[in-house]
């Protein structure tokens, strides 16, 4: 029988949060809060299968989802306020383009040109 670990689980599911440029900041407000809850039943599941398992204390997964909390916190608003200048240069270095790193900052809506590209990209493929 295959199995996946949990947090694999979580990676393939999570649904990722864009900008939009929408001018409703209602229907933005709700789709983070939507997608928050569904990422956050997640955590709980993976948290609650770990004791379940006999894998983990309670106490392990209360300290780990802290310091998950920590870190996570700490990287977001390292790239976001002190590495943001730097993304064209990554992305331009060897490094960068071995792994096919890419900046999309300059772009308002990430999903909406992703979905443009691909139809693009579909259509002079068939042509």
């Amino acid at each position: 029988m295959a199995t996946i670990s949990p947090l694999k689980a979580v990676t393939l599911t999570h649904v990722p949060l864009h900008r939009s440029d929408r001018p409703s900041a209602t229907s933005s407000r709700a789709r983070v809060a939507v997608c928050g809850s569904r990422v956050a039943r997640r955590q709980v599941l993976t948290m609650w299968s770990r004791v379940y398992l006999g894998y983990h204390t309670v106490a392990q997964v209360f300290a780990g989802a802290a310091l998950g909390l920590v870190l996570g916190v700490s990287w977001f608003w390292i790239v976001n306020n002190m590495l943001i200048d730097y993304f064209p240069a990554i992305e331009e270095s060897t490094i960068g383009r071995f792994l096919y790193i890419r900046d999309s900052s300059h772009i308002p809506n990430v999903l909406k040109f992703e979905y443009d590209n691909a139809r693009a990209a579909r259509k002079k493929s068939t042509d």
